[in-house]
């Protein structure tokens, strides 16, 4: 499949249970959807990043379904939100962003299983929200910058990374199982909670 928008694109290729998408440039909202199957999903984007223009919730969403999928971003502007959803199930998931910027909500649900989860010099202007469920996560957090940070770990042998980072308020909840946490040169400046670990 092929979908435009006004100023941008995003290719579908899913017959050997793949799929590489990229989205250069949209005015307005951006959708990614898979399916289930092991995806691998691509993108360097700007979403809402036109100057002047400013004709909807200018919100990046993907979801790959169920089974491993692999989300890579790198060198992205969301005006808004950008909502990532790797499934329910149990596979190992792993999602890697690099260099961006969000202007609100950055939400991330992974589900079930031995999920990975990056992050490296990410804005977001607003909340950082990260649910990994069950599985021996691991989660890393590299020069970041955000307003909130809520994580949780759900259930399962977890590890969370969290260096170079500053916000107001975090958040962090390791759940069930036996976790672990590595905090180093991170100030949030107004209210800190650490639980689980």
């Amino acid at each position: 499949g092929y979908q435009r928008s006004a100023v941008g694109f995003a290719t579908f290729d899913t017959r050997d249970h793949r799929a590489e998408q990229r989205v250069v440039c949209a005015r307005d909202d951006a959708t990614i959807r898979t399916g289930d199957g092991v995806d691998n999903v691509n993108i360097s984007a700007s979403i809402g990043g036109l100057a002047g223009v400013n004709s909807g919730d200018n919100n990046l969403t993907i979801d790959t379904g169920n089974n491993a999928d692999a989300v890579f971003m790198q060198n992205t502007f969301v005006r808004r939100n950008l909502t990532i959803n790797t499934g329910t199930d149990n596979s190992v998931d792993s999602v890697s962003l690099f260099r961006m910027n969000i202007g609100d909500d950055a939400i991330i649900n992974t589900g079930d299983g031995a999920d990975n989860v990056m992050l490296f010099r990410v804005v977001v202007t607003d909340d950082l929200i990260l649910n990994t469920q069950g599985g021996a996560d691991f989660v890393s957090i590299d020069q970041c910058q955000v307003d909130e940070l809520f994580a949780d770990l759900g259930g399962g042998n977890g590890r969370l990374e969290l260096t170079n980072t500053v916000g107001r308020r975090k958040v962090l909840q390791g759940g069930f199982g036996v976790d672990t946490i590595l905090e180093s040169n991170s100030l949030f400046s107004q209210f800190n909670s650490v639980n689980g670990f």
